[in-house]
């Protein structure tokens, strides 16, 4: 109904995690890989005794918390909100932060641990790539465009890093200008 708030049956979950618009997967990839170590945490897949039991368990509530941030934001109407990605969730940082070191500690092997080193630096530099974006006037604010979004952080924002940098350093409010959304 109009005027309605909440929806406690969480319609807006599989947006909050998967649209273009502010989803959380598409916004901050690394917590797919952060989600995916508390789970292999919790399932005790980190080692054998009391400290691996103790950690599973702190897993399992880590998980519970990021189940419950995704489905309370799930149930706003207002889901998208009119920040940088999915701002409602960033309070699961702390678990995302478990979540990584729970994956490291869970692969085994030189060659696996470079791959994972490999996707946790993609999965920042997308998430930088993308600030940087957002604060240049290249991304929407609104939806992200993957090809665009993509072409952007591997081509553009390189091209751009010392601007970035300069204006960062030395003109910092000329990145909080109202810009017309690009085409």
């Amino acid at each position: 109904s109009v005027g309605q708030k909440m929806a406690w049956t969480a319609p807006y979950a599989p947006q909050v995690l998967a649209s273009l618009t502010n989803g959380f997967v598409f916004w901050t990839p690394l917590a797919v890989p952060a989600v995916a170590g508390l789970a292999m945490v919790s399932a005790g897949r980190t080692g054998q005794g009391e400290s691996s039991r103790r950690a599973a368990w702190l897993s399992a509530l880590c998980l519970l918390m990021v189940a419950s941030q995704i489905y309370v934001s799930g149930s706003v109407a207002s889901w998208q909100g009119v920040a940088f990605g999915q701002r409602r969730l960033v309070g699961l940082a702390v678990f995302l932060a478990i979540g990584v070191a729970g994956l490291v500690q869970a692969v085994h092997g030189t060659a696996s641990r470079r791959v994972l080193g490999g996707v946790v630096v993609a999965c920042v530099w997308w998430n930088l790539g993308l600030i940087a974006q957002f604060g240049t006037g290249l991304a929407s604010r609104w939806q992200l465009d993957l090809p665009r979004n993509a072409h952007h952080n591997l081509v553009t924002i390189p091209r751009m890093l010392p601007a970035i940098a300069w204006r960062y350093a030395f003109d910092r409010q000329s990145f909080y200008q109202q810009r017309a959304a690009p085409r």
